[in-house]
């Protein structure tokens, strides 16, 4: 015997809004500590990626420097640490940067959450973020 039961539910079942929070380049020193952006620049330039020991965690760290700038010639660092520093990246390339925390003005970090990805390689039809989510090619 089937035990299935099916219960009518009410179709106006709210869904959590996706909002995405775009930035410039310039605009981030206006921006409030800790706030989560997604951003478009050119990578100018790499630093190389360092590691050191934290004492107090007890806990080896990596990170790597990236200095972003867009059409304006406006520059911000975006810092990318742990797994994130191992992140594959060409310089002159231009970007988006989706989930980054700006942290001091000129200064941003990437999350666990934050993705990157090259704008070449979007398909030319991909006018919306929403189609922009579905066809990119994720790097990290």
């Amino acid at each position: 015997m089937d035990n299935t039961y099916i219960q009518r539910v009410d179709a106006n079942i709210k869904c959590k809004e996706l909002k995405i929070n775009s930035a410039d380049l310039a605009a981030i020193p206006k921006l409030s500590k800790n706030e989560i952006i997604t951003t478009t620049a050119t990578l100018q330039a790499i630093g190389p990626q360092v590691e050191f020991f934290s004492k107090k965690k007890q806990k080896k760290f990596s990170k790597k420097e990236l200095e972003l700038i867009n059409d304006k010639n406006f520059k911000i660092i975006l810092t990318l640490w742990g797994e994130k520093s191992n992140t594959e990246l060409d310089k002159n390339r231009k970007y988006i940067f989706k989930n980054v925390t700006v942290y001091n003005g000129n200064y941003c970090v990437a999350l666990n959450s934050t993705h990157i990805t090259e704008i070449e390689k979007l398909p030319e039809d991909s006018a919306t973020d929403k189609s922009i989510e579905k066809s990119c090619q994720k790097i990290s």
